[in-house]
């Protein structure tokens, strides 16, 4: 099933406008193509019903260097998927799944992207697939996304500017990642306590290094690049 997604560069422009959203999200209900939009988390969602709680609150101390006075700072994290089709999201006290493709996840996913990938500039990318929900099925849900991002070298310095990547190009390579993740063969699912639940995938993208050369596409396995 090929799919069509909306880059986390285009969500901001929807999110001021959400009538505008509305009608695009009725639209493409109505037509063959389905479109998945990154909620406001950078999640990913190819279906589910994800039910969020309402983020976790942390009091810090911190010293202020000119008073040495004590200060007391309230930080809270964003929301966290607990429910997916209304059964609990299990990731502490249960192992994770694990992919029962072709390969690791990662070789998987970036050989199925290639085609895409193989379009970027020579030089040293990331692609972070990750948080990737698997139901008790073994079923693919959702997951979350990173936009790419690339250096001209392996271990750039803090001052190299990044690879500027063709909007049309990151556009595709975003739709790519969508489409290979709502048709992922099934993980062996979740368990805890001897029982399927949903949890999460073991295993993804986040910050693995791509090497693009002369169009061709590298992955990095074992501190040996090898070629998709």
């Amino acid at each position: 099933m090929k799919v069509k997604c909306l880059t986390p560069a285009l969500l901001r422009t929807f999110i001021v406008t959400p009538l505008l959203l509305a009608g695009i999200v009725g639209f493409a209900q109505k037509s063959s193509t389905k479109t998945y939009v990154p909620d406001q988390y950078g999640m990913v969602n190819l279906g589910a019903k994800i039910e969020y709680d309402n983020g976790r609150t942390d009091t810090m101390e911190m010293e202020d260097p000119a008073t040495k006075e004590i200060i007391k700072r309230i930080i809270k994290s964003d929301p966290r998927p607990v429910k997916v089709n209304g059964k609990e999201f299990i990731v502490e006290g249960a192992e994770p799944a694990t992919f029962k493709g072709k390969g690791t996840v990662q070789e998987y996913v970036f050989t199925k992207m290639k085609g895409n990938l193989a379009k970027l500039d020579d030089g040293f990318y990331t692609v972070s697939i990750f948080n990737i929900m698997v139901d008790e099925k073994g079923k693919t849900w959702a997951f979350s996304y990173e936009p790419v991002n690339g250096t001209k070298t392996e271990a750039p310095q803090h001052n190299e500017p990044a690879i500027n990547v063709d909007p049309k190009t990151e556009k595709a390579i975003f739709e790519n990642a969508c489409n290979v993740m709502a048709n992922l063969p099934l993980w062996k699912p979740s368990e805890q306590k001897g029982k399927k639940v949903v949890g999460e995938g073991y295993g993804s993208t986040y910050r693995e290094k791509l090497k693009v050369q002369g169009h061709k596409v590298y992955l990095k396995i074992k501190d040996n690049w090898k070629a998709l």
